[in-house]
């Protein structure tokens, strides 16, 4: 499972976990309107992580 990593552009520290780069259809707008425009940061493999610096894994995968 692969795990791709936005940054807000408008709030420090917040971050976005999606499934696949620039499909934000499940976020809610609410929530990306707060978020501003997302910034990639990163694409990962979550088969491979046992711990991510700012998330729970688990809650992540779900």
């Amino acid at each position: 499972m692969f795990c791709v990593i936005y940054c807000s552009a408008k709030k420090e520290q917040t971050y976005l976990f999606v499934e696949k780069k620039d499909n934000f259809s499940r976020v809610p707008k609410p929530l990306l309107q707060q978020f501003g425009t997302p910034r990639l940061v990163m694409t990962l493999s979550l088969t491979d992580q046992k711990k991510l610096a700012n998330a729970d894994i688990d809650r992540v995968k779900r």
